[in-house]
């Protein structure tokens, strides 16, 4: 069992108990239903708590490198951990600036996008870009593709879309060329549908970086998972903001 909670999750469990009207004090489901699971856990508090501050702070002005900013609108009050830009965003993103050529003319799906800050970056290199998340999160991330449209363009477009986990997979599934996804392994009741969702739009070219804080021993099990189906590597580590990229590819691609 995992032995610590940090205080980030107290933080996502908060949220997320505002948006279903109740306080959980284990893990909340996507369902809304609640599992106790912090039995003899301690709270160790460290430096994300000034990551408050920045939560609700209404738009977040982020100089990333090469003279590229952003500017993202957070939504902390209604939307919780999905209206806000976390750090493993920021680190892939500064990844992707690094590394142009991971997505550079490429079609781009961000998974779990939130305010869409990480496809906003993509959209800079990439052919097409989509980011996705939930229905309640596609007006913020609308908005700031908005307000970001001084950023060139290179190549192609950037757009927002419903995608829900694990759901109608089987229909005409668009498969990408890079499949994109910052801190979204940390509710272990999507862990399956996530895993089936990479899966299903992952061609045998496809690449999938995952911009990971892990937490939990759940967490890192998950990336124990993905290897059973999946080619992972890490390949990049931000020891100040302790976040981790993940690669994954199929088994049969040959990138290196």
């Amino acid at each position: 069992m995992d032995c610590h909670i940090y205080l980030t999750d107290i933080l996502f469990m908060i949220s997320f108990s505002n948006a279903v009207n109740i306080f959980c004090t284990g893990t909340v489901t996507t369902t809304g239903s609640c599992h106790d699971t912090m039995e003899s856990q301690a709270v160790i508090v460290y430096k994300e708590f000034d990551e408050m501050s920045l939560f609700h702070k209404p738009i977040r002005n982020i100089k990333m490198k090469k003279d590229l900013s952003v500017s993202i609108k957070q939504e902390w009050q209604s939307l919780g951990v999905a209206g806000v830009v976390w750090d493993a965003a920021i680190v892939l993103a500064a990844y992707i600036i690094d590394h142009p050529s991971i997505v550079g003319g490429k079609s781009v799906l961000e998974l779990g996008s939130g305010t869409g800050m990480v496809a906003i970056v993509a959209s800079r290199f990439a052919a097409r870009v989509t980011a996705t998340d939930r229905s309640l999160a596609i007006p913020l991330i609308q908005e700031n593709i908005r307000l970001n449209n001084d950023i060139p363009i290179t190549h192609g477009s950037l757009s927002a879309d419903l995608l829900v986990w694990g759901k109608k997979l089987d229909n005409n599934i668009v498969q990408y060329d890079v499949i994109l996804g910052a801190d979204i392994i940390y509710i272990e009741d999507t862990f399956n549908d996530l895993l089936d969702t990479l899966k299903a739009m992952s061609s045998l070219e496809t690449v999938v970086y995952l911009s990971c804080k892990l937490r939990y021993d759940k967490d890192l099990r998950f990336i124990q998972t993905l290897e059973a189906f999946f080619q992972v590597k890490q390949v990049h580590q931000d020891f100040e903001r302790d976040i981790i990229i993940y690669r994954a590819m199929l088994p049969s691609n040959n990138v290196t």
